[in-house]
């Protein structure tokens, strides 16, 4: 079952699908545009936890796709979301 939410005005995308195999469970998170307040948002209503301050998930990954930083109000504050989320 694939599952799209769009949140509109932000151009943030959230996609999740738990059928893949070797893929359990994914979400695949698109055109932040230096918003970072919305991506953090975001990250909490999908059931990130900020721990250390990074968010996480207990069970689930996220994958970042598309624009971060091309503009938006908050280009220092969404890179430092992302990187500490994939290092």
């Amino acid at each position: 079952m694939l599952l799209t939410y769009i949140l509109i005005g932000t151009y943030l995308i959230y996609l999740r699908n738990s059928n893949f195999g070797f893929i359990n469970k994914f979400d695949l998170i698109g055109d932040i545009h230096g918003h970072a307040d919305e991506l953090q948002q975001l990250l909490l209503k999908l059931g990130y936890e900020k721990k250390d301050g990074v968010f996480a998930h207990e069970d689930r990954k996220a994958f970042f796709v598309g624009d971060y930083i091309d503009r938006g109000p908050k280009i220092p504050e969404t890179l430092e979301i992302v990187r500490t989320m994939v290092e």
